[in-house]
């Protein structure tokens, strides 16, 4: 029997790789591991590859391993000198040469799992930790220090100013309006400085999305609030509205777009803390609806100025040699004597260029606000602080250094209260 065994092993030694695997009883391995060891000549074995059965591309599928001395063991096969075949994935064969068999373990490409906090773990975040990270805010990041303290320090400075000229010069109402745009955008950025400190402030967030959207309604209210003199100052005639009607129709659609962006504010920032979404999108869509309706109140408005100046500038042309004999006494210089047939003081010229840049820096705020809120929360343009600063912060604090620098109370004396424009 044991000639019989031996004869039997010989013959089966004999045999090709191939043909071994090919006489073997296959057998089904469920989460089998196979550890495949190598002796080096210069230390002691180490393990190479761990093989799972279950991680193979088709269920259950085999993995054998044949060394050049044939000693099959239960589950483990060991090797003294190399691997020269290999035969995986069931009758799937590839032969390689000891000479040449690669040793290095296999690179292992491992991608980690994006994690989304749901609602309802944004409302237990309350600073930033290892499971509340600061890219799971709304905005994504750090607001900088540097940038955002310096315009709450502007935004003061100016506010500062405009109270104590409007005062000296009695232009209360617009004092009033400049005066409450500016204090916003103050304020809006101390919440963003609060937001610095701790990104998932309910308070720093709630500050600065309500004070930042609203407060350049403000500061274009005051751009129509000049409107009305300057009509009755450079001539009614040549306006197609008269101007008693420019700051009710302006201004009254300037608040309604204040009043739709409030809202839409606090249903925004008060989404934060309700596990219904649709709250969020619902005040986004208002916050939109808003500064959409602002945006085309200033475009009527710009066409409506534009068109005016247009006119009185071609009935200037036209009737500029009858007007040459002509005299008007009635006005004195004090107020700034600009009929149609004189040419426009300096101080005058250069208020209303310093209204028409605040006009197109607001309007470019707005401009830049609807896209970046139609992305909705988190979309990469609210995410992108510097665009942010430049295209809002930037463009609201160059309107209010030309509301301060060219103050219709140096500039535009019709408007200090007492005194009187020419009337039609």
């Amino acid at each position: 029997m044991s000639e019989l065994a031996g004869g039997i092993r010989r013959h089966q030694l004999d045999k090709s790789p191939r043909q071994r695997l090919a006489d073997e009883p296959r057998h089904e391995y469920d989460d089998a591991y196979f550890i495949l060891f190598v002796e080096s000549r210069q230390g002691p074995p180490f393990p190479i590859f761990i093989f799972s059965a279950s991680l193979l591309s088709r269920p259950r599928s085999r993995c054998i391993l044949f060394p050049h001395s044939w000693r099959p063991q239960p589950f483990i096969l060991g090797i003294r000198r190399a691997v020269s075949y290999i035969i995986y994935q069931g009758d799937r064969f590839r032969q390689t040469s000891p000479l040449t068999f690669n040793l290095q373990p296999p690179t292992i490409n491992f991608q980690p799992p994006i994690l989304t906090m749901t609602q309802h773990h944004r409302d237990m975040c309350n600073a930033v930790s290892a499971e509340c990270p600061v890219s799971a805010t709304l905005y994504g990041y750090y607001p900088n220090l540097g940038a955002n303290a310096f315009f709450a320090a502007l935004f003061g400075l100016l506010l500062v100013a405009q109270l104590i000229i409007g005062t000296w010069t009695r232009t209360w109402t617009f004092m009033f309006a400049v005066s409450l745009g500016i204090f916003g955008e103050m304020v809006g950025y101390i919440g963003r400085l609060i937001m610095h400190r701790n990104p998932w402030s309910d308070a720093g967030f709630e500050t600065q999305i309500c004070c930042l959207v609203l407060a350049p309604s403000f500061l274009a209210a005051g751009i129509y609030l000049t409107l009305k003199h300057m009509v009755l100052y450079c001539g009614p005639e040549y306006s197609r509205l008269k101007a008693k009607w420019y700051p009710w129709i302006f201004i009254g659609s300037d608040l309604g777009s204040i009043i739709v962006q409030a809202i839409g504010g606090g249903v925004a920032a008060s989404a934060k803390h309700s596990t219904n979404r649709s709250l969020l999108t619902a005040g986004d869509a208002l916050i939109i609806a808003g500064i959409a309706l602002q945006s085309v109140t200033m475009g009527v408005c710009g066409v409506m100025v534009l068109d005016f100046f247009l006119r009185r500038r071609k009935a200037r042309t036209e009737d500029k040699t009858e007007a040459e004999g002509t005299t008007d006494t009635s006005l004195d210089a004090t107020t700034l004597t600009n009929d149609v047939h004189t040419k426009s003081p300096l101080r005058f010229r250069i208020f209303c260029w310093a209204i028409g840049f605040a006009f197109f820096t607001i309007l470019i705020r707005c401009l830049y606000r609807i896209p970046e809120m139609a992305g909705g929360w988190g979309n990469p343009r609210m995410r992108d602080e510097p665009v942010f600063l430049g295209l809002d912060g930037g463009m609201v604090a160059l309107a209010s250094i030309a509301f301060t620098v060219a103050h219709p109370g140096f500039m535009f004396s019709p408007m200090r209260k007492g005194k009187k424009a020419i009337s039609s």
